[in-house]
Order: structure tokens, then sequence, then C-alpha cells
């Protein structure tokens, strides 16, 4: 196991540990340190001041976590205000890093846990949030879910959403100014370019999907207020994780409840509709309901 590998669980160790403990002491850190120490395939050991306080450091660099000192009883806590731990993307690196920290030595245990399958593409993750910070161009092959047509793109990276389990990347080509976007797992081939781009700072990646659900930018749909009906126990996963931002209750019922949206009611908006089955109605604008209606027409003539 390389150096950097050591490293990276040692940093993901400190903040679970700090995490946990709420506030804690470097004796008490050391405590726990010396009873795990094995994970790292280490000795039992004191961790030296100096090298506690580099750790600190490095995790509020790599991670954007600011670990701070009470000085009143010298207890080491995370400072969840100046620090990224709650944000989507921290968070789930964290998750996979500690998930990979806690079946180390454990591997038989990876039979009573199950993952969920997830396309190609993740090995390309890393060039993009390179091409982010650095602003590089980047040559990319790239064929498209309905063609067999291969495209190349000198593409300029604004941005990374995850959507459905896939990954995409935000951004446009170069004299282009239509907005692109690139599913990681049909990415053949990428290569970094010498060139760099200068970034339109008027450009903000997260207003271009306010409008929408999932991924899809469609802008031959404007932005709409939509009524739907939800009905018995789907209603209670529908308030855990909403559908749209926009999402408002109007109306709860002993059967149902109606709910309010502001968005573009487009494909992924339909699909995410009759993900839910009979338990939701589109109420308004009429032609979305009408709409909603011919689908599953077409959908009961093929079970006909």
């Amino acid at each position: 196991m390389g150096n950097l590998s050591i490293l990276t669980r040692r940093y993901i160790w400190l903040i679970e540990t700090i995490q946990r403990a709420g506030k804690i002491s470097l004796k008490d850190i050391n405590l726990k340190w010396n009873k795990d120490a094995y994970l790292f395939d280490e000795p039992a050991s004191d961790i030296p001041k100096r090298t506690f306080h580099r750790h600190k450091m490095d995790i509020f660099n790599l991670f954007g976590i600011e670990i701070k000192c009470d000085r009143c009883d010298n207890t080491y806590f995370i400072d969840y205000e100046n620090s990224d731990v709650k944000t989507t993307f921290t968070k789930k690196i964290l998750y996979s890093l500690n998930l990979d920290l806690s079946l180390r030595n454990n591997i038989e245990k990876l039979a009573h846990i199950i993952f969920e399958n997830t396309p190609g593409g993740m090995e390309f993750l890393s060039s993009f949030i390179h091409a982010l910070i650095y602003q590089n161009i980047l040559d990319i092959q790239y064929c498209d879910y309905n063609s067999t047509d291969i495209k190349n793109y000198k593409f300029h990276t604004y941005g990374l959403k995850q959507s459905t389990q896939r990954w995409y990347a935000i951004g446009f080509t170069e004299g282009k100014s239509e907005t692109i976007i690139l599913a990681l797992d049909r990415i053949l081939d990428i290569q970094k370019n010498n060139d760099c781009f200068k970034r339109n700072k008027k450009v903000n990646i997260r207003k271009l999907f306010d409008e929408i659900v999932g991924i899809n930018l469609d802008d031959e749909f404007d932005c709409e207020e939509v009524i739907i009906r939800i009905y018995g126990r789907q209603r209670a996963y529908l308030e855990s994780l909403p559908l749209h931002k926009s999402q408002k209750i109007i109306f709860c019922g002993k059967d149902y409840s109606d709910y309010s949206l502001k968005l573009r009611p487009e494909y992924e908006f339909h699909r995410a509709i009759l993900g839910m089955g009979e338990d939701a109605e589109v109420i308004s604008p009429v032609w979305v309901r009408n709409n909603m209606k011919r689908i599953t027409t077409e959908m009961l003539a093929r079970y006909s």
C-alpha cells in the first residue's frame, strides 16, 4: 500500500473519530489510534503532535474540513460552519473512503453488503475534476446513446452532475455557446490538452438545472406551475426526497396530498411521475395531464 493511500486512510480515520466524539482531546485520539493501528499495517504508537497538526492542514486542503481546537479544554472539533463536510460531493467521497477503511481486513463482510450496479466512466471523474480546477481543455472521443458515430470534442469543463446513478460532465466546446452534457460512461477516450480555456464567469451551472428534473436540458419547454396528486404511503417518500426543490404541499387530505412544483415538465419529469405508478396523478396543466394519459394508454395497449 503506497504512502498516499496510507495518509488518505489516516485522514478519513481522523475525520470519523472527531465526528463521532463531537469534541475529543489528542490524548483520547491516541488511545483510539493505538487500538485501530492494525487498519494501517502500523505498530501501536502515539501520533506525534507535529504530524497531527500536519494531518489537520492536509484534511482542510483536501476535503475543505476544518478541525479546530477549543483552548478552554484542549479538545478538537470539526468547525462545520467553515467546512464542506455537509456538501453532497464531499459527503459521497467521505462515505466511500470510510466504507473502504471500515471493511479493511474484513473482506468477508462484503458478502453482506449489496451495492447497486453503476455504469462505467468513473475512471474519468478525476480528469474532469482536474480540468475544473485548472481549466485544461480535454480532448474527448464520445459515442452517444442513440448513435454509433464517434464525436470528437475539445471540451471546456464547467461542472459535474450525478443523476440516476450516472455521472455527467457539463461544459462547452470551442467557438460554440450551446451547453454540452456528456455521460461519463459513453466516453471512449480522454486526453488532457496542453491548452487552457478562460472560464466565462457569467455561466452559472447550478442555474442551468434549476427548472428541471434530472439532466436533460430541453429549451422547448417553458417553466410553469405543475400540480401533482400523490396517494397513500408514496407521500412520505416524496416528502423525504422531493421531486424538485420548488416542491410545496398545497393540500393534505386523508387519502392524498397535492403538491405544486415550478419547473419545465419535460421527459425526465414524466418518467419520474410514471415511476410512482398508480400513486401519482398530474392535475394541471391540462396539456401535461393529457400527455400522461396518452403515455399510460399506450402502455396499457402493450399489455393488452
